[in-house]
This record gives structure tokens, C-alpha cells and sequence, in this order.
């Protein structure tokens, strides 16, 4: 795969979270070969009237998947974590220096078929 087609990658990764009303500014999404990293704090931009759901967090990654050149999504979220298939919101114990090594262990990744 060519950059330019990681770059329509990501594009098109953010242009979903945009659809969610997902604040860009604190996610990092960056994709290699089709395999897409999303890090950070997966949550709404201020003054959404809604807050994120399982459901729709849910939702938002599925159709993320569906993301013509998505090969697999790998996700290390602070405030979501993927367990049995499903994803929930996890709060983050308030961080110490001791915790710098344990940034980003909540997600999960899943390929695509």
C-alpha cells in the first residue's frame, strides 16, 4: 500500500469520528499497510449533547472496519476498553510518574476480514 493510501486511510478514519462528533484533538490516528493505531481519550467534542455509549462507540469502530483499505483497527484509549468484543468506558486511576509505562493499555485490536 502507498503512503497516499494511508493517508486516505486516516482521512477516512476521521472522517467517522467527525460523523460521531468525536474530539480530534485528542485522539492520534496514524496507519502503516492498512493497519490503523488509534491512541488517546475517545470522547465527544465539548457542548455535544450526548455522551459516548457502548453502543455507539461500537458502532463508530464497526463501521470504521468497513473503511475501504482498513486491514486491521489496533485502539489504546485512557477512557475505553475492549473486553469479550465489546467495548466500555474505563476510568483511568489519576496517573503517577510510576504509571508513565502503563499509558495506553486499555483497547483492543481486531482485524478485518
Amino acid at each position: 500500500m502507498t503512503v497516499l493510501n494511508d493517508l486516505d486511510v486516516n482521512r477516512s478514519i476521521r472522517r467517522v469520528m467527525v460523523k460521531h462528533w468525536i474530539d480530534l484533538g485528542r485522539v492520534s490516528v496514524r496507519s502503516t499497510q492498512g493497519r490503523v493505531l488509534i491512541r488517546g481519550t475517545l470522547q465527544r467534542v465539548p457542548g455535544t449533547p450526548s455522551e459516548l455509549t457502548t453502543p455507539l462507540v461500537e458502532a463508530m469502530m464497526a463501521e470504521m472496519k468497513r473503511l475501504p483499505g482498513v486491514r486491521r483497527i489496533q485502539a489504546h484509549l485512557d477512557n475505553w476498553i475492549q473486553e469479550g468484543g465489546r467495548w466500555r468506558p474505563h476510568e483511568r486511576a489519576a496517573s503517577t510518574l510510576d504509571d508513565v509505562d502503563s499509558v495506553g493499555d486499555g483497547g483492543g485490536s481486531f482485524a478485518v476480514d
